[in-house]
């Protein structure tokens, strides 16, 4: 009887142990998916800065 009681602990530890491991990685995919966005809206803003700058440059140099 104790050796069933041990093995339903070690059957739930198991599954409690792939239930952590499966909610770890979809914590890493989303993490890697927020910090892709946020590189992307960084590239983005730098883009648009750069065309701002340029168009500046065009305006100044016709005055």
């Amino acid at each position: 009887m104790v050796h069933k009681v041990q093995t339903f602990s070690t059957g739930w530890l198991i599954a409690a142990a792939v239930c952590v491991l499966a909610l770890a990685v979809y914590a890493a995919l989303l993490w890697r998916k927020v910090w892709q966005a946020q590189q992307h809206k960084q590239q983005q803003q730098a883009e648009q800065k750069r065309l701002r700058r340029d168009d500046l440059i065009v305006l100044a140099n016709g005055f």
